[in-house]
């Protein structure tokens, strides 16, 4: 699913990555799931967590069947937010919030196609949507789904993993509207990495990690985050002494 901050068109080059050190019969754990673009093209055991219960609302949806409903309204979308407002939680709510705006990201902005107060969705963007929903649902079959803390993740796995954490931007806190503690989130990966191998996407990162890979980053895709057509760099890192 394409999503704002979400690693759709470097997935085949993450997962080439995850893969050279990924043990035999190794479970694989996506910390920060988002548009679900990694672990949807990793195999074998898996898990996927994200702190965000709609969107594990949707994707179990998903695992269970649901479909998303053939067309929206701009009355629809916004009905759902006051559902959403009001506490609920469901997988019609987790696609809505993240996947049918024009812009992207939780709640963007109804995606209207025509100029009317209450046309439909932007059939495009929705049918993109919509059926990739369809080929998710096969793809996520056996993800065992959580959404907590990450911390608490790693505080339930057992045996070594192979650990993905593709947090939230260091500088995106006006964009996610969160607050990440990213101090924080790499001293707890440099406590874990002695007993997992935990690869992290980032722009950078303490110099106590190593970049093992990097990759350009479109201008275009960039320009949707900042407003700025900047070259960046996307990186993925490990803790110095775990590469191979």
């Amino acid at each position: 699913m394409k999503y704002i901050g979400g690693k759709f068109r470097l997935r085949k080059w993450i997962c080439g990555i995850l893969n050279k050190y990924r043990k035999p019969n190794q479970t694989f754990v996506d910390m920060f799931v988002g548009g679900a673009s990694i672990v949807r093209e990793m195999t074998g055991s898996r898990i996927a967590n994200d702190i965000d219960r709609d969107l594990i609302a949707f994707y179990r949806g998903l695992q269970r069947g649901w479909i998303p409903p053939s067309d929206l309204t701009k009355d629809d979308y916004y009905r759902q937010y006051q559902r959403w407002c009001g506490g609920e939680s469901d997988a019609l709510i987790g696609f809505m919030k993240f996947f049918c705006g024009m812009f992207g990201g939780a709640w963007g902005g109804f995606a209207i196609s025509n100029g009317t107060s209450n046309g439909p969705i932007c059939r495009p963007i929705y049918y993109s949507q919509a059926n990739d929903s369809l080929k998710l649902a096969e793809q996520l079959t056996g993800v065992y789904l959580h959404s907590v803390d990450y911390r608490d993740v790693f505080a339930q796995l057992d045996s070594p993993c192979l650990v993905y954490c593709d947090p939230p931007y260091a500088d995106m806190y006006n964009s996610y509207n969160i607050s990440f503690d990213s101090e924080l989130f790499w001293k707890f990966v440099r406590e874990q990495s002695h007993k997992h191998t935990i690869i992290v996407s980032e722009e950078s990162a303490p110099k106590d990690f190593k970049s093992i890979s990097m990759e350009i980053i479109d201008p275009r895709i960039n320009a949707r985050r900042t407003g700025k057509a900047d070259i960046r760099v996307e990186h993925l890192y490990i803790l110095k002494g775990k590469e191979i």
